[in-house]
């Protein structure tokens, strides 16, 4: 399966969850956002969130400034 992630194409095994996408882009949990197809997905569901061919997933980080 091909999803798109921040604008750039991900190739993903089928039946593949936000968490799993997480753990292959080895990205760091504290402080990130995630939106599927423009739609907040709260972290409490990233383990059991299947994802779908061709979704757009954006991931946020926060940061702190003054």
């Amino acid at each position: 399966m091909k999803v798109e992630v921040n604008g750039e194409p991900v190739e993903l095994s089928a039946q593949a969850t936000l968490m799993q996408l997480l753990d292959v882009l080895q990205q760091d949990l504290s402080g990130v956002a995630i939106a599927v197809n423009q739609t907040i997905v709260p972290q409490h569901d990233w383990d059991d969130y299947l994802l779908q061919d061709r979704d757009n997933i954006a991931i946020f980080r926060a940061i702190a400034g003054g």
